[in-house]
């Protein structure tokens, strides 16, 4: 029987957002490029209704990855309402089923017992493996020493590797 535990924190939350957060500062980079392109357009040309649509289409553009990133940064420092670990356990005798176990402050608040045949896609991080169970569900195993494991369990799903 294999034994990992996860302890929840916001480097669980950091490592699992990276990529929109990621996405999002691209979008904001853009916009502010966009932003100061259309208004450099406009103060040396007279006033246009296409540079004005412009300018308000990199406005908006900006105004949104602000917020999106305060939002996203809010999410990730917040784990109040979280579990505090996880424990994964696979165990031979049941070779086709691994089971997760939740704990909030000390008590066990649920088990789930999940089919290898249902784990549809997986992530790999520094620090981490994310299974995921459905496209938006994933729950987080500890990467460090116990990488072989990992991708032997890996292998033995039909999971897809999904992008970082």
């Amino acid at each position: 029987m294999v034994t990992i535990e996860t302890v929840f924190d916001r480097n669980v939350n950091k490592e699992f957002g990276k990529r929109v957060r990621s996405l999002f500062c691209i979008y904001l980079i853009i916009g502010i490029i966009g932003l100061i392109s259309s208004l450099a357009i406009l103060f040396n040309q007279k006033e246009s209704s296409s540079i004005t649509v412009a300018i308000g289409f990199f406005s908006f553009v900006v105004i949104f990855s602000l917020l999106m990133i305060i939002l996203l940064f809010r999410a990730s420092h917040k784990t109040d309402n979280l579990v505090d670990k996880e424990i994964f356990t696979y165990n031979e005798e049941k070779p086709d089923e691994i089971s997760i176990q939740s704990f909030r402050d000390g008590n066990e608040v649920g088990v789930m017992q999940i089919k290898l045949s249902d784990i549809k896609a997986y992530k790999v991080t520094k620090s981490y493996y994310f299974m995921y169970f459905n496209k938006v569900n994933a729950f987080p195993i500890c990467k460090i020493g116990n990488e072989k494991f990992l991708e032997e369990l890996v292998k033995k799903t039909n999971a897809k590797k999904k992008r970082l």
